[in-house]
């Protein structure tokens, strides 16, 4: 493991709830793997998360998934709650469980504050932190308060205990995600508290390619109006930023922070120890990739019936399938006969699980299959991060594992599609822009030799991966003093109230 990633790793630690999420997943959901409806064997590393996982099971029978949990406070987050008065944070964050990026953004962001600003209590405002996500984050973060409720017809919370967040909190913060999310309960912040609030590495985007194809192609007033009034907006990618300005957003504070999944840590190896040893994977011998479809098939995902704009997406999705996976097909086929090493076929969503088995494993050549080591069950950051630390580098078709795979040492190289949003612009702010490749402009030999050039030019390669992770954490520390600047002087102005 080169120099740089070592450093990374000793302050790691493992987990073994993973295996919590696994199980509920799928009872929730059903396999998503090829051929078969039983669920692949859960891939936990010990007993104890064996454990865990068949009460993951039953935790899913007696719920429904569609449904946030219970809020369930930790022992230890109301004693702090309740023997510690401490300037706090309402952090809105979680956004859907299918898909370890949308799932890593909380952590992600959690880490951050407490980083930065750790002083700080923290209260989280869950969306969606189904599937076991919930019992994963108290158990990396015991200290942090859970609270759901939505916003009534009326514009208050419905719930007493997001109520009585909106008395204890001195500042709201939108966490960072792949849009501006809530409107009603910002407008709802604002109207009943007056107290500051704003946003944290998220994308603004009605002009991209995507935005025209799903017919999101002008701002909501109610939306326009909570970034006018908000007392800092943080986008994770100067393109929105730019269209900030375009459409005339006057918050007294915008600028750019990385999406906040660069602030992950969360490592789970003592289960990729044991992953890898069962595979037969070494450390620095392997490749990761992970495959996908332009668009995400949501509705089948989420078993809804299909809406024209779903139907629309997946046709588009099958004129260009064979030729994006052959691309990947390619790659993989150059990096086994150049190298003799292994690739290791990873999921992001939920659905990758089977189309990197059909569309990738299942269409490669025998003598070239025998490298290559299929996941074949969905999973969890903490569990995908302790994977890719061990790897050469990463290809993607996604965007949050070259950012979690980033922030463990190790190169990563995106592949665009046109279907993209505004969040692709990242790479280039991060100054690594010559490791992202449209799909429609790259073919699977150049995306080779990329990953060859990495493999043979090391010092070159880490000497990059520095760059970039420093311009992250300068981003960073920079963004996250303003808030802990506004955090304090409300929290100061409550003091003396």
């Amino acid at each position: 493991m080169p120099t740089y990633r070592k450093l990374l790793a000793a302050a790691t630690r493992p987990c073994v709830v993973t295996g919590l999420f696994i199980a509920a997943t799928l009872s929730a959901q059903g396999s998503p793997t090829t051929g078969s409806a039983e669920a692949p064997a859960i891939q936990a590393a010990t007993p104890a998360a064996r454990t865990l996982a068949s009460e993951a099971s039953y935790y899913v029978a007696q719920s429904s998934v569609k449904a946030a949990p219970v809020s369930k406070k930790s022992t230890m987050a109301q004693a702090k709650a309740d023997d510690q008065d401490a300037p706090t944070i309402l952090l809105l964050s979680g956004w859907q469980t299918v898909n370890i990026g949308d799932i890593a953004h909380t952590p992600g962001t959690i880490t951050l504050i407490k980083k930065h600003i750790p002083e700080a209590k923290i209260i989280l405002w869950g969306g969606d932190l189904s599937n076991g996500v919930q019992e994963w984050l108290e158990a990396y973060f015991p200290d942090v308060e859970v609270v759901y409720g939505q916003i009534g017809l009326d514009g208050r919370p419905e719930s007493e205990e997001v109520a009585q967040a909106f008395e204890d909190a001195d500042i709201f913060m939108h966490g960072s995600g792949p849009g501006v999310h809530a409107q009603d309960k910002f407008d709802a912040w604002r109207r009943l508290t007056g107290k500051p609030y704003g946003y944290y590495g998220v994308t603004m985007d009605y002009s991209s390619s995507f935005a025209k194809f799903v017919g999101r192609d002008k701002m909501p007033a109610l939306t326009r109006s909570v970034l006018h009034d908000a007392d800092f907006v943080y986008f994770r990618e100067t393109r929105s930023l730019q269209e900030a300005e375009e459409e005339q957003i006057s918050s007294p504070i915008q600028a750019f922070a990385p999406d906040a999944v660069f602030g992950v840590d969360q490592y789970d190896n003592e289960w990729a120890d044991a992953w890898m040893k069962e595979n037969n994977l070494k450390d620095d011998e392997f490749i990761c990739v992970i495959a996908r479809t332009r668009f995400a098939p949501y509705y089948k995902i989420r078993a809804n019936d299909p809406k024209p704009l779903d139907l629309k997406k997946e046709a588009y999705n099958n004129k260009y399938v064979d030729s994006d996976m052959a691309k990947l097909r390619t790659l993989i086929t150059n990096w086994v006969n150049e190298t003799g090493k292994k690739v290791v076929l990873c999921p992001e969503m939920t659905f990758e699980v089977e189309l990197s088995k059909e569309e990738i494993y299942d269409k490669l050549p025998d003598d070239i299959r025998k490298n290559v080591v299929w996941v074949d069950f969905y999973w969890m950051p903490d569990q995908a991060a302790a994977l890719y630390q061990h790897a050469i580098a990463l290809v993607s078709m996604e965007c949050h594992s070259p950012i979690i795979a980033a922030a463990a040492g190790v190169p990563s190289i995106y592949v665009t599609a046109p279907t993209e949003t505004h969040k692709k612009q990242m790479w280039n702010d991060v100054g690594v822009g010559d490791w992202m490749f449209d799909i429609e402009e790259t073919d699977g030999d150049e995306l080779s030799e990329t990953v060859l050039e990495i493999y043979n030019n090391t010092e070159e390669t880490q000497t990059k991966m520095k760059n970039e992770m420093d311009i992250v954490h300068e981003r960073q520390e920079a963004s996250m003093a303003e808030v802990k600047r506004i955090l304090n002087e409300q929290y100061a102005k409550r003091a003396t109230e």
